[in-house]
């Protein structure tokens, strides 16, 4: 069985596929799923606080563009540097307006932009009725 068949018999078992029954059903070690979890709650809690650093940092948000005829626009304070010579599992941030002053990171900010919008085009490419709505909001994000 294969990990779609796994998680479509918990939803056909529940009516629904919540992360809670996902994880409840996985703690058996016979599960399929079991071996997808980190078991150890000690190392467990750590990757939890290292996501929950991870999405804090990502809130934090600054007022990039403020005019007298505009909305201020609020964009991210700090975003993923170039990768480090030490390599760790967790991104390197720094401040949003060093990154952008400096030529090599922008590059890097744009090509994972590129990455991001050609991933968003691939999930939603089949989504028929949505397609004038966003391209309306792509316009919008031009102007």
């Amino acid at each position: 069985m294969d990990l779609r068949e796994e998680l479509q018999r918990i939803y056909d078992a529940n009516n629904q596929l919540t992360p809670e029954l996902v994880v409840e059903e996985a703690s058996s070690p016979d599960s399929k799923l079991h071996r997808y979890f980190e078991w150890d709650d000690t190392q467990a809690a750590k990757q939890y606080r290292f996501i929950q650093a991870d999405n804090m940092i990502r809130r934090v948000k600054i007022v990039w563009k403020e005019t007298p005829k505009s909305k201020p626009v609020r964009i991210r304070a700090f975003l993923p540097a170039a990768p480090q010579a030490k390599k760790t599992e967790s991104y390197n941030y720094k401040p949003t307006e060093e990154i952008l002053v400096d030529d090599f990171q922008r590059r890097i900010l744009f090509n994972n932009m590129v990455r991001d919008f050609e991933a968003f085009k691939r999930k939603y490419r089949n989504m028929e009725g949505y397609s004038d709505y966003l391209l309306g909001q792509l316009e919008e994000l031009a102007s």
